[in-house]
């Protein structure tokens, strides 16, 4: 039996794909900041800049696959 969705009151799929590709550019843009040094981690928290940087530019590239391999479709069986 199929599903109809069509009907479904829900966020529309063009808004969903908007914010999709919005948070991607956001989590690899503040990735990419925090690794070249633009916010300041001196002394004992050198380390997080590092951690922090690499999590997030990685946790950006696996939204960006995600969301342009169709996985994060709601409609997807």
């Amino acid at each position: 039996m199929e599903r109809e969705n069509n009907n479904r009151p829900g966020v529309p799929k063009t808004m969903r794909t908007v914010f999709g590709i919005f948070m991607i550019l956001f989590y690899l843009t503040i990735g990419v900041l925090i690794l070249v040094g633009v916010l300041d981690f001196y002394g004992d928290w050198e380390w997080l800049r590092w951690t922090a940087g690499i999590i997030l530019v990685v946790y950006g590239l696996w939204r960006g696959y995600r969301q342009f391999a169709g996985l994060d479709d709601p409609n997807r069986q």
